[in-house]
């Protein structure tokens, strides 16, 4: 696994860098900057694709690269302004310079009594303490 690691960090040489690769990432918190400018951006994120290193890293609305997109995004205040930043940066990324290929999502089975009312797994986590337990559907359903 290290080995592996080395192979893709950013001292790598892009050149002896693999083409293809397999990493995850799970959110930290619930933000398109999360997602799209701390994992991809090369000056500022994770970028484990390097992709805007290469020569002809394409361009977005006003001849913005990825990066710059992101950038601005990450400070702009106005919703938006800020949402059409992000989707125009996920569109180079995704589309026009098809860095990544998304090839899963994480997903979780849950099977919860009829008679619990919750609510369910967000980025931060089950809210256990919001629950209620239905006593009168419990005693119907179970007959205790």
């Amino acid at each position: 696994w290290r080995v592996y690691l080395t192979t893709i960090d950013k001292d790598t040489p892009i050149e002896q860098a693999p083409h293809v690769y397999r990493l995850g990432w799970c959110a930290d918190y619930p933000d398109e900057n999360n997602w799209v400018h701390e994992v991809f951006n090369t000056n500022a994120g994770n970028d484990d694709p390097r992709w805007e290193e290469t020569a002809n890293a394409p361009l977005g609305p006003d001849g913005k690269s990825f990066n710059q997109l992101t950038e601005e995004a990450q400070a702009e205040q106005d919703p938006a302004a800020r949402a059409a930043l992000y989707k125009a940066a996920e569109k180079i990324l995704n589309e026009d310079g098809a860095a990544i290929a998304p090839i899963y999502y994480y997903t979780r089975v849950q099977v919860t009594k009829p008679y619990l009312q919750r609510t369910y797994y967000d980025l931060g986590g089950e809210r256990i303490e919001t629950w209620v337990l239905d006593e009168a559907a419990k005693m119907e359903a179970t007959g205790m």
